[in-house]
Order: structure tokens, then sequence, then C-alpha cells
């Protein structure tokens, strides 16, 4: 079973010990019962202060822990002991419970007695009740007027007995560890101090340095991490404007872009280039005949007439002196 850790609460200082599970009080210890003051006092069952009354008795009604917690007094102390993490032992019920937002108080009672509606402290009795049967005779020891302590019997009329209670605490461990956070900072403290440049380190590959600066780091170091400005992959400070990787991808988008425009303007000149090369006239046929108007004319003397076919450009083979060849034969 876990220890809680030690708390202070206005001054107070709580000391846990925690109640083991496997202890179940013997059925000897429903039948050890004394009275502190005489045969007309208060039964009480249940107390570890019976031993002493009786040597012989060696059965253990409560648990150590239990014992140091209720032995311990009930004078105003700098340190009290409580019982928890916590869980009624065997031979013992449940009779109060109270929970809260972090921590459950529980009340228990030997099993037969009842619980009377309200939690008393170490050191004293009246949580816990049990009403034997009237008539029942009644053993117990009893203190004498000499000081010492007797065995005596009774024929019970209308008595109870009080049982020793058992209380303890469980509490939530977020809520018990805020109790050490002193111990917990100063730990923290002098290990942060030895950590410091593997804590620069780790801030620089997550892209952004701590607001203080490290005894370890080197002078670009200090001056970025006392900014806190954050850092590109280059490890250079985003106030400075774009990456290197940013300037090379704009500056190839930027050529891209003006190789795109002069693309567009070339195939627009070659387009109207055609256009212009469709809507020109054809040339004039090879024979002499003109072409205007959409058809094609043939040559015409100045008067009207037509013009003499010897005077019409001919094509014809041509043949050198030997017979062949350029030359025109006559």
């Amino acid at each position: 079973m876990s220890t809680l850790p030690v708390q202070t609460n206005a001054g107070l200082v709580t000391s846990w010990l925690p109640l083991p599970t496997g202890f179940s009080a013997p059925p000897a210890c429903f039948s050890a019962i004394y009275s502190q003051q005489g045969s007309g006092g208060q039964l009480i069952a249940f107390d570890p202060f019976y031993q002493s009354i009786v040597p012989s008795f060696t059965t253990a009604c409560f648990p150590e822990q239990a014992t140091l917690w209720y032995n311990q007094g009930t004078d105003s102390l700098p340190t009290v002991t409580s019982l928890g993490p916590f869980a009624c032992p065997g031979g013992y019920t449940t009779g109060f419970t109270s929970e809260g937002s972090s921590s459950t108080q529980i009340g228990c009672c030997p099993s037969g007695y009842d619980y009377q509606g309200s939690l008393v402290d170490h050191g004293t009795v009246g949580e816990c009740w049990s009403t034997p049967k009237v008539g029942a005779v009644m053993h117990y020891y009893t203190l004498t007027d000499a000081g010492t302590w007797s065995e005596t019997s009774t024929t019970l009329s209308s008595t109870h007995v009080v049982g020793v209670q058992i209380n303890g605490w469980n509490i939530a461990t977020s809520t018990s560890s805020s109790s050490t956070s002193s111990s917990t900072s100063s730990s923290s403290s002098s290990s942060s101090s030895s950590s410091s440049s593997s804590s620069s380190s780790s801030s620089s590959s997550s892209g952004t340095l701590p607001a203080t600066s490290t005894s370890s780091g080197a002078s670009s170091t200090t001056s970025s991490s006392q900014t806190g400005l954050p850092l590109n992959n280059d490890g250079e400070s985003a106030s400075s404007g774009l990456s290197s990787g940013a300037k090379a991808a704009l500056g190839v988008g930027i050529a891209l872009a003006v190789l795109g425009v002069a693309a567009l303007a070339f195939a627009f000149f070659l387009f109207q280039r055609q256009r212009r090369m469709q809507n020109m006239p054809a040339a004039a046929p090879v024979d002499g005949r003109t072409f205007w108007g959409g058809q094609v004319h043939d040559p015409k003397e100045i008067d009207g007439t037509a013009r003499r076919p010897d005077l019409i450009t001919q094509a014809g083979p041509y043949y050198e002196m030997s017979g062949q060849g350029n030359y025109r034969p006559i």
C-alpha cells in the first residue's frame, strides 16, 4: 500500500500511516471489556489500553498503525498522525463516510456496534455503541480503590458498551502531491540548472528559443533567446524576412511566369502573321495573265484585243547546244 506524503496545513504537520487490509480483529476482542471508573463506570471494548490492564491478554484488537494513531493523545500537537490510505479492517464495519472533492473520510465501528452520528477524535470514545440484552451477565475488568485491576461481573439492566473506533482518510494523489510542491520545486530548480544546455538545444530544434538566455549558449543564441523570436529551418530569425528556400521558390516562380508570358506573345505573333498572309492577294500567274476581282484575266493589247499568243510567255523545255539544257528551241 502506498504512503501519503507529509502535509502542512496552517502550521500543523500531518504524517500518514497506511492501514493494511489484511488485519482482522479476533473474537476474543469482543469480550475484552473494562471500566475505568469502578463498577458504575463506562464499559469500554476494543481499547488498546486493555493489554496494559491484563498482561496475559496478548491478542491485538487494533492494527499496529491504528494503535499509534489512537494513543497519540488529544493535546494540541505540532505534528499529528493520521491513517491513510484507509479501509476498515476485518472485524469492523463502516459507520460513516464523507466524500469531498479530493478526499474521503471514513469512520469504522467494531462489528455489532452502531455509529452514534458523530466522529470523535483519537484518544476519546463515544462514536460506536453496543446495547447488550437486559439481564445478560457481563464480565469485565474494573479499577479498585487500591488502584489495581480486578475482574468482576454484573447483570446488565440498562447500559451500553462503547467500542473504540478507527477513523482514517483516503486522499486523491493529485491533491496530496501539492503538499510536496516546495521540495519538488527545489529539486526542479537544481535539476534545471544542470540541464540548461539540453533545454537550449531542445528549444532550437522545435523552432522557438526560450524567453531567457542560458549561460552556456553562444552570443547569437543569447540575443535570439532574449527577444523570443521564432527561427526558420536555417536558424535565421523570422524578423529578417523570407527564408532562403522561400526566396528560391519565389525566384523560380517569377522566371516561369516571364517565360509563360513570352511564349504567349510569340504564339500571338505567329497567329497574326498567318492571318495576314492568308488575306494577301495571290501573285500573277507565270503565263502573263493577271488576277484581280477574284478572277484570272488574259493579257490584252492596248486597244482591248486579245494579246497574240506568240507574245505570251510560255513554259517549255530548254536545251544546251548539244541538244539538252536550258536553251529554248527556235
